[in-house]
């Protein structure tokens, strides 16, 4: 889509994204309960002011599924205790247990439960009556789509954010190229072309629905855009296109822009990287919402709202790009 038309393409992926995040710790690690001692008075009005900030009823609990035992998830329920305040009984996909996780899960009858990652969401998927609202995974495969329990945080920041921060870092950039499957990242491109219109940067998005394809189409936007933005969309990123991507940027000097940071020191230009306890922040006030009465499908899924950056100083230097580097406070730069 070029301006707003459509440009044929065709292209695919294992969400690397995901799978990078969700990389297994095949240690044990316990599960941790998280209680507060029963209060036996409390004035009314401390009572009320309380269920008011936390949304939450009294006496509720929330039952926290995690994927894996890693920092990044940690983060993310940290960010999430401290907005939403109700008690939470931790689950850890990966360890042993007489019941199924979900019947664990659905004997302790929580409130609300919190996926942390794909794998907690999968380990859950056959709870359709309680809400869930998930965090730190990209979104919800075929099967959760029509789900009416479910909302959360998508990992990928918002397309506006990551446009702000190339002005930031490029600002004479006028042209962006973008591979995308129609059917994974559509509305992703259209609010993008909706945001890069108002900066005055057209973005030339080629769609694809098979990863060979890739190779010829990269090579097809060769001369017609100034950068390439890669989107972690599950059809066009895979361990072999990622290779071709950085590739087509050395060999063109077209900076490439990747949605991980991780990226960077594979030789991308500039990546972006998100911060889990935002993000469970942000789920913790989405939480509220839902128990203060909303249902999951008042409570839209959203995308990650901080992100950070950081530039390979090296590779800018080697394929040409000149940059402000005292106007870039906020960037990580590496070598």
């Amino acid at each position: 889509i070029r301006g707003g038309r459509a440009v044929p393409a065709d292209l695919s992926i294992d969400m690397v994204l995901i799978k990078t995040v969700n990389s297994h710790d095949d240690s044990p690690s316990p599960n941790r309960r998280f209680m507060t001692r029963p209060i036996t008075a409390i004035p009314v009005v401390l009572l009320l002011v309380f269920s008011f900030s936390s949304g939450a009823t009294a006496g509720g609990r929330i039952a926290s599924v995690q994927s894996v035992s890693i920092p990044l998830y940690e983060d993310a329920i940290d960010g999430f205790a401290s907005v939403c305040t109700l008690p939470l009984d931790r689950f850890l996909v990966s360890d042993e247990r007489v019941l199924p996780l979900d019947e664990e899960v659905r004997r302790m009858a929580p409130d609300l439960i919190l996926a942390v990652g794909l794998d907690a969401l999968n380990a859950i998927d056959d709870i359709h009556d309680i809400p869930i609202v998930f965090v730190m995974l990209l979104r919800p495969d075929g099967k959760f789509s029509t789900r009416t329990n479910i909302t959360g945080v998508n990992i990928s920041p918002c397309p506006g954010t990551q446009l702000d921060r190339i002005r930031e870092v490029l600002p004479d950039v006028r042209t962006l190229g973008v591979l995308f499957d129609p059917n994974e990242s559509g509305k992703f491109i259209e609010t993008a072309m909706m945001d890069a219109d108002s900066l005055g940067i057209d973005i030339v998005a080629v769609p694809v629905n098979a990863d060979r394809g890739v190779p010829a189409k990269l090579a097809g936007l060769r001369g017609q855009v100034q950068m390439i933005w890669m989107i972690p969309d599950v059809t066009v990123i895979t361990r072999q296109t990622i290779e071709f991507f950085l590739l087509f940027s050395v060999e063109n000097r077209i900076p490439l822009a990747a949605f991980s940071e991780k990226y960077v020191d594979m030789g991308a230009f500039m990546g972006f990287d998100i911060d889990p306890g935002d993000m469970g922040r942000q789920a913790g006030e989405m939480a509220n919402m839902i128990l203060s009465g909303k249902s999951p499908g008042e409570v839209p899924i959203q995308n990650a709202r901080k992100v950070s950056v950081t530039v390979n100083r090296t590779l800018a230097e080697k394929i040409g790009v000149r940059m402000d580097e005292t106007a870039l406070e906020t960037v990580k730069f590496v070598e």
